[in-house]
């Protein structure tokens, strides 16, 4: 039950006090999440075939990085493990099919 709660820290008169505050975060459908997952899918589907190939799926995956934590670097073993990870029938593409998935799986 505790996993779909949050709670809030308060402070209060220069003292710093921690008051849990309980309650639901808000829930995403499977549709919703299909929809979201599908519009970054297609962002990085270049040449618009339905599958990421290793190149399309590395310059998204960079341009996600830059944006969300710039100082990081990019490590290429790493990401190609989790590449072929999620390539479950190995034809070195991506279809939307695979990583929604390991999203759902996941989320």
């Amino acid at each position: 039950m505790r996993q779909n709660l949050t709670y809030r820290r308060f402070q209060t008169k220069g003292t710093r006090m921690t008051k849990l505050k309980w309650r639901k975060k808000p829930k995403v459908t499977a549709e919703q999440l299909r929809a979201v997952i599908h519009a970054v899918f297609s962002e990085a589907d270049d040449d618009g075939n339905g599958d990421l190939d290793l190149f399309e799926c590395r310059e998204f995956c960079k341009r996600l990085l830059r944006k969300t934590y710039p100082t990081k670097a990019w490590d290429e073993e790493r990401f190609k493990q989790g590449f072929y990870a999620i390539d479950v029938d190995k034809g070195g593409s991506i279809d939307f099919v695979e990583l929604f998935k390991i999203i759902e799986k996941n989320a």
